[in-house]
Formats: C-alpha cells, structure tokens, sequence
C-alpha cells in the first residue's frame, strides 16, 4: 500500500486525479495532541472555561473527543492515506506554528518534512495536503506557513491548474511534482502558483452524529457537485455535539463513533464508483488498512471503462 498510486494501470493514471479514488483523514495529526497543554482557540469559550475549572479531568475528556488518530503521518500514509488535513495555529510563545484541535499540537515544520521524506523513498506517490483551519494567525505567521511550505517541498509542489482534468498522476511524474497544497485563506495569495484556492476542492461538512444523515450527506455531495469533472472531498465522519460527548462522557472518539461510521462508510464504499462524477477524496476518523483498500478498489472498476487511449465518458 506504500506504493499503490505508482502500482496503478498506465491507463488508470493517465485518468484525472478528480476521478481517482482516494483515502484521507481527518484532522490527520491530532496523535500529536499534547495531554499537558492548555485548552485551544478553536474551543467555544464555554469549552475553555469548563476545562479550565476541571483540571486534568477535563483535558482527558476534551483529549478523547478531540483525537480522531492514533497512527502517524508516516503510519497513515504507509497504509495508502493520501490526503492529509491539517489545523494550526500560532503558538502562545510566539515562535512556533502547531496543530490544533482542542489542544495543542505537534510543531508544523517537521511534520511536512517527515512527508517529503516519505516522497523521497516513493517517487510513483501524491499527496494532497489541505491547510485547512487557521486560528491566531495574522499576516505574518501566513506569510511563514507559505514560505515553511515552498521551503520544505520546493519543486514538488504542482502548479494549480485552470484545467483541472489536465492533472493525472503521469503528468505529475512528469512534472516531477508530488504534493498539492490547498489553502483555505485569501493569503494563498502570496505564492498562487502553487496553493491551490477553496473552490477547487469542495468539502462539505456532514455535521451529524447519526448514521442515516451522514449518508444522506454523502449522497447528496455527489450528486450535487458542481463540477462533475474537479476534485471533490467526501467527508465520511460522525461529529459529536456537546450534548452527545455529555451522555457518553467517560467515552471517547474512537469508541463511540469511529467504528459506527467506519461500518456504514465500508457498506456505503460497495454501492460507489470512481471516475467521472464519482468518489474522489474519501476521508474519515483514524482509517485502517481495510478502509483504504476499499477506497483504492473502486479505482479497479474502472478498467473495463478505460480504452488504449484513456476513459470512455
């Protein structure tokens, strides 16, 4: 699975990356949280000041609910991960760009350096990277993210593209590019050759903790994509509310919703395709092996589609 993209047909990956199937995760570096620190931005200030008054009780608890992986960056993409979204913010000390998701986080740099490592040894691979969240930042700690990130990846990062259906994985090798960055701010503006804007990648949030509406969401997604032949993130996660963590407070993330959705995301997978207007980036809560095996046989399917020249639409 370390090399599953290069392992594609030739006529598979002479296809759109829009119409590969592809298996992500979501808030993809949350292992990194750190149990000691102290409660993030991205809380309501109810959250904050609830754990606040509870002490490490309440870091355990707001430590469960948050840490939707266990594995690393380098375990997820060593089981066929291949899109990776990223929360940050500036660290209290001024000095260091971090995950968030409730708590703190691993520091941003080494992180993307541990990917391109992973490139390096993988040359057939891409990754798709989604900086997605941004809390205390000003103009300044964007323009240091952007530099962190043409520093670290340099010439693998690929240059947007008006037409998107013209990326496939061979005009990536060609190019010799490995990573798209997509940046989910105005200040993609500072490098725009290289971040890719919002509207290219779509990714509607389900915003459900019940089975039933978060494949009702899924559905509707595809169904109603705007561009039939762009990128497209389906989000395949369950997401509790106050009152759902409130009920199951002695839970957490990975035993209470993870294997729910993981089981209705698996039975969702049979009923799909890739290609044209199908599953693209499917991400969810800690993916297993299982999962993005799944996600990569639908790519499979295609092969009777696929003449010597390409796909027959």
């Amino acid at each position: 699975m370390q090399n599953w993209m290069g392992e594609l047909p030739h006529s598979l990956r002479s296809l759109p990356l829009a119409y590969i199937a592809i298996p992500g995760s979501h808030d993809s570096f949350t292992y990194s949280l750190r149990l000691s620190s102290t409660v993030g931005p991205d809380q309501p200030a109810y959250i904050r000041r609830l754990v606040r008054v509870s002490g490490p009780i309440g870091r355990r608890v707001l430590m469960n609910w948050s840490r939707t992986e266990d594995m690393s960056a380098v375990e997820q993409l060593n089981i066929g991960v291949r899109y990776l979204d990223f929360r940050l913010v500036r660290a209290k000390n001024e000095k260091r760009v971090e995950i968030i998701h409730g708590l703190y986080g691993a520091e941003l740099e080494p992180l993307l350096k541990e990917i391109r490592r992973f490139l390096g040894s993988h040359l057939g691979e891409v990754v798709i990277l989604d900086f997605q969240h941004f809390y205390k930042f000003d103009d300044a700690t964007h323009a240091e993210v952007v530099n962190i990130i043409r520093r670290v990846f340099g010439c693998m990062l690929c240059p947007v593209q008006r037409r998107v259906e013209a990326v496939s994985l061979n005009w990536m090798a060609v190019q010799s590019c490995q990573v798209i960055a997509i940046y989910r701010h105005e200040s993609r503006k500072l490098d725009p050759d290289v971040l890719w804007p919002t509207c290219a990648f779509p990714n509607p949030w389900p915003n459900t903790v019940m089975s039933q509406k978060l494949v009702e969401s899924l559905d509707a997604g595809l169904r109603s994509r705007a561009d039939q032949r762009g990128f497209f993130i389906s989000q395949g996660v369950l997401t509790p509310n106050f009152s759902y963590v409130a009920r199951h407070i002695f839970s957490t993330l990975k035993a209470s919703l993870v294997p729910k959705a993981e089981s209705l995301i698996m039975d969702w997978i049979m009923s799909q395709s890739a290609g044209e207007g199908g599953v693209n980036i499917l991400m969810v809560d800690s993916p297993s092996l299982v999962f993005c095996r799944e996600v990569i046989r639908l790519n499979y399917k295609l092969l009777p589609r696929v003449s010597v020249a390409g796909v027959t639409h």
